[in-house]
């Protein structure tokens, strides 16, 4: 699976009827530790769990 693109989250953002106001948070939202750990990402989700 490919790194999602800029438009994909502005489409995303659309749908869920939210602007993000740093999309990269979105992101990281979405991406799971063993998603992180088999395709190179510095950061999970994991990282957003005590904010």
């Amino acid at each position: 699976m490919d790194r999602p693109a800029e438009p994909d989250l502005r489409e995303l953002m659309g749908i869920i009827g939210h602007d993000f106001a740093d999309p990269s948070l979105l992101r990281l939202a979405l991406v799971h530790r063993s998603y992180q750990s088999e395709h190179g990402e510095p950061d999970s989700n994991e990282r957003l769990e005590f904010l």
